[in-house]
């Protein structure tokens, strides 16, 4: 049976949010802090410097760290699935950045949408009600 873009966004997010909940406490309270912050980030700062700023802390090695990891690596699942970035070993960062404007506004538009189920695993699987997790600089 076919699936709905929304069903199959809500199917991604599932199965993203339920690989976090397998990992240690500290790291799923940060990371459902981020599903929280994420969009407000994607509308003040733009796409790229959302991404820029999980970059830099995706490269700590604690469990603030791993989050951030985390999400980059379901943003750039997000985007290969819907088409916008190429299959390659190119980051999330580094394929946003090479877009042309176009490209760019989509996957900001298609992350928004995707995110909101991220926002609501976050509650219903993490137990994150709020980004409070997600304090002193996310």
């Amino acid at each position: 049976m076919a699936q709905t873009r929304t069903q199959k966004a809500m199917t991604r997010a599932w199965q993203d949010v339920t690989l976090v909940s397998e990992m240690p406490k500290e790291t799923r309270d940060i990371y459902g802090g981020l599903c929280h912050q994420f969009p407000v980030l994607l509308r003040t700062c733009g796409l790229c410097q959302a991404l820029a700023f999980s970059a830099h802390k995706g490269t700590k090695s604690n469990e603030r760290g791993r989050a951030h990891q985390a999400l980059l690596s379901h943003v750039k699942n997000i985007l290969q699935s819907e088409g916008l970035v190429g299959n390659g070993n190119q980051d999330a960062l580094a394929a946003v950045r090479a877009m042309d404007m176009a490209g760019y506004v989509r996957s900001t538009q298609v992350l928004l949408d995707h995110w909101i189920f991220y926002k609501r695993f976050a509650v219903s699987v993490l137990k994150v009600e709020t980004s409070e997790a997600a304090k002193d600089g996310i």
